[in-house]
């Protein structure tokens, strides 16, 4: 069956298992089962496709070719010495001059950052940063494969942000996020004066695990909602009425963080959740089962397709 479906995996890496058990429903009349159909697959984009550890050892041979068909694309690969003198990845960055620019020169100034797990035998994680155009819809602006998702991680990834972005000490821009600590971290350090937005969503996962009831969840969204202080406090106070243990709970998540009522305008952008980043992770879904080099060369043919669907929409405008 692997070999029968070989260029067809070549042609389609997103193959299911499930379009070849219906193939051969109808081509012979067998049915095959769910674990011979899925082997199969998996052997026949074994025949296609590189291993994870034969790509890794491709990566520098990948940058240079980046650089070379995309001048001023920026790209660091971090290695880690052994002690035998062999060196072990840790990350590689990658942000292309026309997303780059053109989210500066186009683009609001709020950046949502996320991390995504990689579906490899191998263990990562693929750091995104997504950006909003003036459509208030998704527009990727770089990312970057690394072991683990931590502190240092986080740090290095934003710094080459700041750099490549020109966000200086962050100023004028906002960046919105889930509370994981190392991102948090990383933001306070380098991004100091940029406004932190947490996503209200992440918060309301965490706090519904105690407060489940759906009550609790009109009061929370009520609250994440304002549109000024008065709503707020308001909506906060009704809060503390229903249940004033919820109420305390609730402070202690910071609400100025992810309530509308106080973020500020010159992010031209009132999101209260980091929906686009979410969105982001969603579409390089079947991306991150591939490896290494094809999953990034699918996120890049992801971002080109977008870009260009983007660019074709007002291009049929009449202005007159």
């Amino acid at each position: 069956i692997a070999r029968m479906y070989k260029d067809e995996a070549r042609r389609r890496p997103g193959i299911k298992w499930t379009d070849i058990k219906d193939e051969i429903m109808m081509r012979y009349s067998l049915s095959v089962s769910k674990w011979i159909c899925t082997k199969a697959r998996r052997m026949a984009l074994d025949l296609v496709i590189q291993t994870q550890r034969e790509q890794f050892a491709k990566l520098w041979d990948y940058e240079r070719e980046l650089q070379r068909s995309n001048e001023n694309t920026k790209t660091e690969i971090v290695t880690i010495p052994r002690e035998d003198g062999k060196v072990v990845f840790d990350r590689f960055y990658i942000c292309f001059e026309n997303l780059r620019n053109t989210w500066k020169n186009c683009c609001r100034p709020i950046i949502g950052l996320d991390g995504a797990f990689m579906k490899w035998e191998l263990k990562g994680e693929i750091l995104a940063a997504v950006g909003r155009d003036a459509d208030n819809r998704i527009y990727p602006i770089a990312w970057a494969i690394v072991r683990v998702e931590d502190n240092a991680s986080w740090a290095w990834f934003v710094d080459k942000l700041k750099v490549d972005l020109d966000l200086g000490l962050g100023n004028g821009f906002t960046i919105i996020s889930d509370k994981q600590k190392g991102l948090i971290n990383a933001v306070a350090d380098l991004l100091p004066e940029a406004e932190h937005r947490h996503c209200a969503r992440h918060i309301f996962a965490n706090w519904r695990k105690v407060y489940s009831a759906s009550e609790y969840e009109d009061y929370f969204w009520a609250i994440a909602y304002s549109f000024t202080k008065g709503d707020y406090q308001f909506n906060l106070h009704a809060l503390e009425v229903f249940d004033a243990k919820a109420h305390e709970d609730l402070l202690k998540t910071e609400p100025k963080t992810w309530c509308r009522a106080f973020f500020s305008r010159h992010a031209r952008c009132e999101d209260v959740c980091n929906n686009l980043s979410e969105s982001f992770n969603r579409t390089i879904k079947d991306a991150r089962k591939l490896p290494l080099i094809n999953m990034l060369e699918e996120i890049r043919r992801l971002a080109m397709t977008r870009n260009s669907r983007r660019r074709d929409i007002p291009s049929g405008c009449s202005t007159q």
